[in-house]
């Protein structure tokens, strides 16, 4: 996809993108300050920004005065849509600097103090930066009648990117610190934490239909869970919306429901390899998409926990079956397992169905009626 560019009209000062969206400063600021929706800007290209931005600054190079050097010049505050304003959530305001960087700064949140929030936003943030070609600069507030105001600041370190995708990474680090600050989580925000090395983070929060935890792994020499860890995976890849199954949290039953209690690093650092071995010869057919992580227990920790990310399946894959069976705590080697979640529980497909399925496949392939997704696809059957 071909970017587009900005320029600077140094008689206006406004800001002329690509499309045709032309943007005039807000001046009731100490410096001149722009504001548009990331919809209108996504597909500039970030470095062209910068250079307009240098230009808007009226400085034509980066200061080497340590004081200018952290100096905002120029600001863009970018929200995620027409409609909003800079409080908007996520908002980023992308400043440029005296010294010639351009960094993105992070809303937050706003608290009555600040306490130990702006280190534990910065700790949390850093692990997180660091695997996604993001230098994390910061965490800051300031305060303004009694309250605080929190923000981090990233600088996006990959060449040849647009704004959008800029905007994207500051966004993504909003979402994490909200799962930090008690918001609703989700399998993206679940995923950066654990990558963040920060699972503590998860403790309190509930299993859900797209959340399994474990406070072990499995002993991959034993056959009774090999089979388990198939069916602990093909339960998700036979839901509607897939899911992640987390190995190294230990939950604690209580009347809501399964709440992780507490952070039990496996040991020793569990081989990846081993168990996408073990899910491709049990899992018929293969998962597609399937991701296996192994993250720390902590920034500074060991990798310890892992992670099976199983995104949503295809239809006509279903139903995913898993050689061999549990049968009353006996392994079943010749038998087939088929099992799905419902809600948070795990529930069998019944046999019942299973024949029906099969009966009205053969009879449609009888007919050849059968509906398939494309000439060399497979039946489309629904159970």
């Amino acid at each position: 996809m071909s970017m587009e560019v900005v320029r600077y009209r140094n008689r206006t000062r406004e800001l002329v993108f690509g499309s045709g969206r032309v943007i005039s400063p807000d001046l009731t600021y100490s410096h001149p300050r722009y504001f548009v929706d990331i919809e209108s800007v996504g597909s500039v290209s970030l470095a062209s920004l910068r250079r307009a931005l240098l230009k808007a600054s009226g400085k034509s190079r980066s200061h080497t005065d340590p004081i200018l050097k952290d100096l905002s010049l120029v600001d863009l505050v970018v929200t995620p849509s027409a409609e909003a304003d800079e409080w908007a959530e996520p908002s980023i305001t992308m400043s440029l600097f005296g010294s010639g960087e351009l960094a993105c700064d992070v809303f937050v949140t706003t608290a009555d103090s600040p306490s130990n929030l702006t280190d534990a936003l910065q700790h949390l943030a850093a692990a997180y930066c660091s695997r996604q070609g993001i230098d994390l600069v910061n965490a800051w507030h300031f305060e303004k009648h009694d309250i605080d105001y929190h923000y981090v600041r990233i600088t996006p370190t990959r060449r040849g990117i647009t704004t959008r995708q800029a905007y994207d990474s500051a966004a993504a680090v909003y979402d994490l610190c909200q799962l930090f600050l008690g918001q609703e989580y989700s399998v993206s925000l679940v995923r950066n934490v654990l990558r963040a090395g920060r699972p503590e983070l998860l403790i309190g929060q509930y299993e859900t239909a797209w959340l399994e935890c474990k406070s072990s792994g499995y002993d991959l020499a034993s056959d009774h869970d090999k089979i388990e860890l198939g069916q602990d995976v093909a339960r998700f890849a036979n839901s509607e919306n897939g899911g992640v199954l987390v190995l190294g949290l230990k939950t604690r039953k209580d009347r809501v429901g399964d709440r992780i209690a507490s952070v039990h690093p496996l040991s020793p650092t569990p081989a990846v390899s081993r168990y996408h071995k073990v899910l491709d010869s049990r899992i018929f057919p293969s998962v597609e998409g399937l991701e296996l992580e192994v993250t720390a227990d902590s920034p500074e920790g060991r990798p310890s926990i892992v992670s099976v990310f199983v995104p949503p399946q295809p239809d006509h894959l279903k139903p995913f079956l898993v050689t061999g069976a549990i049968v009353r705590g006996k392994v079943e080697g010749a038998f087939i397992s088929i099992v799905r979640r419902r809600e948070e529980h795990s529930i069998p497909i019944r046999p019942e169905a299973i024949h029906a399925a099969l009966s009205a496949g053969r009879a449609l392939l009888r007919r050849g009626q059968v509906h398939t997704e494309d000439d060399s696809g497979p039946p489309s059957l629904s159970l």
